[in-house]
């Protein structure tokens, strides 16, 4: 059975992981990227979550410490002991998390979690995983992101062919092409409500105009595409499709509409 892949949006959500060693630190360095308030509750602790804590801070075994001035990209809650029902109101979570060691806790941790309608991903336990990590890579620094999931059957051969991706990609520009793309889609969308075509026709015209021109351009030349003059053209294809006179595509789109050409 296949498993659905959605990009959640985390920023301000709260995220409760139980256990932070080795395994607990791989969760950490997803989550807090994401602005998600996440609460750490474990006895222990890796070295590495000082890099989530202000100003490199340690929690001091039995103390339970809140960051009252959380800002995005730190941990917001430490609890330095063990977990314990009851005491962390799983209800507030949007998800819990446990990378705790083989045993009756990462179970206890999940059924506490769905009696309260959470859901759990339990660390090493596919039965026990209601989500799955997956192997992520990003490209460029614009929030370009690709999950490789075997839903948690086969970890290692998601992680090969993430490195593989990011191996065979490292040379391109997603950064420029992120931003070229983002700008164009919104020029398009804006120009389309005003080219008097039907809401639900604009929609299908503006989804269709940028497949072809996205597949024209491809991943090759899709960094210097020339956004103001594609726009232009889609405001003209648009008004004629408005007008009953639709019009194709130029055959010579990706030499005249990049950057280079003007």
């Amino acid at each position: 059975m296949l498993s659905l892949p959605l990009a959640h949006q985390m920023g301000g959500r709260h995220v409760l992981l139980v256990g932070c060693g080795a395994v607990g630190m791989t969760r950490v360095d997803k989550l807090v990227p994401t602005g998600c308030k996440l609460t750490v509750v474990a006895p222990e602790v890796d070295a590495g979550l000082a890099a989530y804590m202000p100003g490199g801070m340690e929690v001091a075994a039995g103390a339970t410490w809140v960051n009252k001035g959380w800002e995005p990209g730190q941990v917001y809650r430490v609890a330095r002991r063990e977990f314990a029902a009851g005491d962390e109101g799983l209800e507030a979570f949007a998800f819990v998390l446990a990378c705790v060691p083989a045993g009756g806790l990462g179970a206890r941790v999940h059924a506490l979690s769905h009696a309260r309608g959470v859901q759990c991903n339990v660390a090493d336990v596919p039965a026990l995983c209601d989500f799955y990590f997956g192997s992520q890579c990003a490209l460029g620094e614009r929030g370009l992101q690709v999950l490789v999931s075997s839903n948690g059957a086969a970890p290692r051969l998601t992680a090969l062919l993430r490195a593989d991706i990011e191996r065979r990609y490292a040379a391109l520009d997603w950064d420029e092409m992120c931003g070229r793309l983002r700008a164009l889609r919104e020029r398009a969308r804006a120009l389309s409500t005003q080219a008097g075509l039907p809401a639900e026709e604009a929609l299908r015209f503006r989804m269709d105009w940028m497949r072809q021109v996205t597949d024209a351009f491809g991943l090759e030349h899709c960094a210097a595409m020339d956004v103001e003059r594609l726009a232009g053209l889609f405001g003209e294809m648009a008004a004629a499709a408005a007008a009953g006179r639709p019009r194709a595509l130029p055959a010579d789109l990706v030499s005249v509409y990049t950057e280079s050409s003007t």
